[in-house]
């Protein structure tokens, strides 16, 4: 054991040391204001022990409230103030974070107490007990309970909230839209009301119910611009609008995520987007911009990979290849296999524009080191290896290109290509 690790254990046994003197003292203390006819000679010890019971947990004092309100009921098990003092006790272990013990106590309140006026109340703080122990199906369980009462406590608002955000993160969305679609009816005075538009619109996005979804995201946007998950809200409004096929309303909404809110996490996504929708818009001139900011402003983004594959394109398709060719460099950086085929792919294109064909084969050849599955790219490299090698006069390598990709294509037309070239290269004298 290191001197770290002998300290920390050290630190450890003295803090229980101290919990221990402490609760010693407490019980101590408890004891002689019993003894003592504290708080009034009149009153029974079933009295004081609430009453010490009581002033303690309203000082927050949640050891020795527990251990009073433990000692009422172990002494005083048919008292009139058990059911309310069960209650309490469960509370002192939930602030003391004794999970365990609180659940035992919640659950045998439940048991005891169906009819109490306190029962909905009780379900919630045992569900969120077993939250805090990280038991979500419990919790969930407990909360569905809740859920499904003909009347549900305004005070369960906070439960059917966790319960909605529960469903959510556990890719249950149809039962999430439920929960947050009629949570504003259920509890129109809670402080959760306007961020369940926004769990409502994930919800549904997840549902592939845009037009809904796009509607709770608005709202919850219009309701509550300065929240922290305002922008997110935004961002799902616009991609609702871009899978609905809305290209300009999303492209609008893109742009103002962008202005709202220049700082966001989501800004790089967005930048992107607006040029990839301005692909598709064939407005080329203003793609290139959003692409070219993206790549500047942003270079460390995942993302930017991307950009700097769709501007290099962008380049090669105005046969500006010297500027392309950085561009598809960078692109093979990407970590997406795909992305870094088509990547040296374009790469090989470009440099073999500039007749840079050693720097094209290169390009190639790397398309047949990525291992990618995709035959159809490899037979095509092969392919245009062989033409590249032909442009050098190194008639055996190209026959040699061209003789692999036939081992592999199944496209008919560069299947055909790549058997008259081979001919032309056989026929070559050496």
């Amino acid at each position: 054991m290191n001197q770290n690790d002998s300290y920390r254990g050290w630190v450890m046994q003295f803090n229980l040391a101290v919990k221990r003197i402490f609760l010693f003292s407490a019980l101590i203390s408890l004891i002689l204001i019993l003894s003592a006819g504290a708080y009034g000679g009149g009153l029974s010890p079933e009295d004081k022990l609430f009453i010490v019971g009581a002033g303690a947990y309203e000082d927050k004092l949640w050891d020795v409230a527990a251990l009073a309100f433990s000692r009422l009921l172990a002494e005083y098990p048919s008292s009139k103030k058990a059911e309310e003092v069960t209650h309490l006790l469960g509370v002192c272990y939930t602030q003391m974070k004794e999970y365990q013990p609180a659940i035992k106590v919640f659950m045998g309140f439940l048991e005891k107490y169906p009819k109490s006026s306190m029962y909905q109340i009780v379900l919630i703080r045992l569900g969120e007990a077993y939250l805090k122990l990280e038991n979500p199906n419990e919790a969930v369980k407990i909360f569905q309970l809740i859920s499904s009462l003909k009347d549900v406590d305004k005070n369960a608002d906070a439960a059917i909230f966790t319960l909605g955000e529960t469903y959510v993160k556990m890719g249950k969305h149809k039962e999430a839209a439920e929960e947050f679609r009629n949570f504003p009816q259920r509890f129109p005075e809670s402080k959760f009301k306007n961020e369940s538009y926004y769990w409502a619109g994930e919800a549904l996005f997840n549902l592939e119910n845009y037009k809904d979804a796009k509607n709770y995201y608005k709202k919850f946007y219009e309701l509550m611009p300065e929240h922290s998950l305002s922008d997110d809200a935004l961002n799902g409004a616009a991609w609702c609008e871009y899978r609905s096929g809305a290209l300009k309303p999303a492209l609008a909404s893109f742009n103002l995520l962008i202005a709202k809110y220049p700082d966001s996490e989501l800004i790089p996504a967005a930048v992107f987007r607006t040029g990839n929708i301005n692909l598709k818009l064939s407005r080329n001139l203003d793609a290139q911009k959003a692409f070219k900011k993206l790549v500047e402003s942003y270079p460390k983004e995942r993302i930017a990979v991307d950009a700097h594959l769709e501007l290099g394109k962008l380049y090669i398709q105005k046969k500006e290849y010297s500027k392309a060719s950085p561009h598809f460099e960078k692109a093979q950086e990407s970590e997406i296999i795909e992305m870094k085929t088509e990547a040296s792919y374009y790469l090989g294109e470009s440099e073999a524009a500039r007749e840079k064909y050693n720097a094209a084969i290169a390009a190639y050849e790397r398309i047949i080191s990525y291992g990618i599955s995709d035959m159809s790219w490899v037979s095509l490299a092969y392919v245009k290896i062989g033409v590249n090698k032909e442009r050098l006069k190194l008639w055996d390598d190209a026959q040699a290109a061209y003789q692999k990709a036939l081992e592999i294509l199944e496209d008919k037309d560069l299947k055909a290509f790549a058997e008259e070239r081979l001919k032309i290269v056989k026929a070559k004298p050496r």
